[in-house]
């Protein structure tokens, strides 16, 4: 999973808005985020809320996100929370 990729399952993991709505346009439409997406929805990590053209047909500033953290998600989610970070530890040769 590319940091992009989690940096969007961390967003629907944590935000109500849509990630699509809080970055530039020209990210938001990408091919990366489109494809972003499709892996999330084929890899059952986000469930669709509403389809397309009712989520796009709301005012940007104020809708709700179009997908939200299905169980899977969440677990994966969960899993890099408990990843311990490495500590450097300094010893005597």
């Amino acid at each position: 999973m590319s940091p992009m990729m989690i940096k969007m399952l961390l967003h629907y993991y944590a935000c109500a808005r849509d990630y699509r709505d809080e970055v530039p346009a020209q990210h938001a439409n990408s091919e990366a985020v489109k494809e972003a997406i499709e892996q999330f929805l084929a890899w059952e990590l986000i469930i669709g809320l509403l389809p397309d053209h009712a989520w796009k047909s709301q005012d940007p500033s104020t809708r709700l996100s179009q997908y939200a953290i299905a169980g899977r998600g969440r677990a994966m989610v969960e899993a890099y929370k408990a990843i311990r970070l490495p500590v450097i530890q300094w010893v005597q040769p």
